[in-house]
Parts: structure tokens; sequence; C-alpha cells
């Protein structure tokens, strides 16, 4: 998993920012200014806020724009604060070097109408490293490209970060034991 502070290295962008607050693994996505219903094909504007009608679905449009790079895919799924009022969304996926809105089916399983104002979080997106990069263009993409270097290279690419932090804390451990010793010691 891709924590939220390394989205930008793992060249995930999304549009505009997403501020998280408390959230670590996962980024909000919230409410856009599209919807239809899914039995439509026409889209309709949301100028403050959409009601969901019980037992109802409808396809919004998120606000936020994201682009994947070849190497990271999404999951999406239903906030725990929207879910408790009967709203969820379909889990799904988010492929590698997809570009754009996501258009999220959005399901009111309650038996009371819901409303959901634009710009409200109302899913989450988790990221994931794929074990290889994806090679060809958008939506065609299902070549999986060769991984051309070895176990030992491809470990250290991937974890040299985590790896260099925890033996610098080993280090910094040590220095401040052996200090306290010869401190105290004495």
């Amino acid at each position: 998993m891709i924590l939220n502070s390394n989205l930008g290295a793992s060249k995930v962008r999304i549009t505009p920012l997403v501020e998280q607050g408390k959230e670590k693994v996962s980024v909000d996505l919230s409410v856009g200014s599209l919807y239809r219903r899914s039995e439509d094909t026409d889209w309709l504007t949301i100028n403050g806020s959409i009601v969901l009608q019980p037992n109802s679905c409808v396809i919004i449009q998120t606000k936020e724009t994201i682009n994947m790079p070849n190497d990271v895919f999404g999951f999406l799924s239903t906030k725990g604060s929207i879910g408790a009022k009967g709203i969820i969304t379909a889990n799904t996926k988010l492929d590698p070097l997809f570009n754009g809105e996501l258009n999220i089916p959005v399901f009111n399983v309650s038996g009371r109408k819901v409303e959901l104002k634009k710009g409200q979080a109302f899913c989450s997106m988790s990221f994931w490293r794929t074990e290889a990069p994806i090679v060809g263009e958008a939506r065609h993409a299902i070549n999986i490209q060769p991984v051309t270097e070895g176990r030992a290279s491809s470990f250290w690419n991937r974890y040299s970060v985590q790896i260099v932090a925890s033996v610098l804390t080993f280090v910094v451990s040590v220095a401040a034991s052996l200090t306290t010793f010869f401190i105290l010691g004495e």
C-alpha cells in the first residue's frame, strides 16, 4: 500500500489537491458537479446538493481528476460516515494509466432520502503498487513489462528508503546507548 505522504513520489496525481486530515492510507474523493440516474444517459448538474431517493442508484462524477502512473492501481471504497447513512459506493479498482474524473455508482440502500452536498467526501481511494509496470496506452494497457532486474536490485529499489532509515535509526540508538553508558558509567 502507498501512504498518502508517498503519492507524489509514486507519480499519482490528484487535482485539485485533497486535504486529508487524519487519513494516512486513503484519499477521500468528493462529489463533483455532475450526476446521472443509473437508467439515463444525460448528465445533470449538481448545484448545491443532490438528494438520493430510497433504494435508488445514481452515478456521481468526482470533483477530483486522477492521473495514474503505469505501476500503481487504486481501490475505491465507501467512506464509513456515508455508509452509516445507508449510502454505499460500488467497490471498484482504478487501473494503471487511468486519467480523468471517476464516475462512481452510488446506492441509497436505506429507506429514507439522503442528501449529498457538492464537494462532500463520499468515497475513499487507496493505492497499491503493481508487481511490474504496465506497458501500453491508457485503456489498452494489458501487457506487463518484463522484469529485467534481479531480485536483490528490485528489493533495493522498492525498499531502499526504509532500509536506510532503519540502519540510521539503529546507528543512532547504539550511539545514544554508548553515550549514556559512558556518561553515567563514569
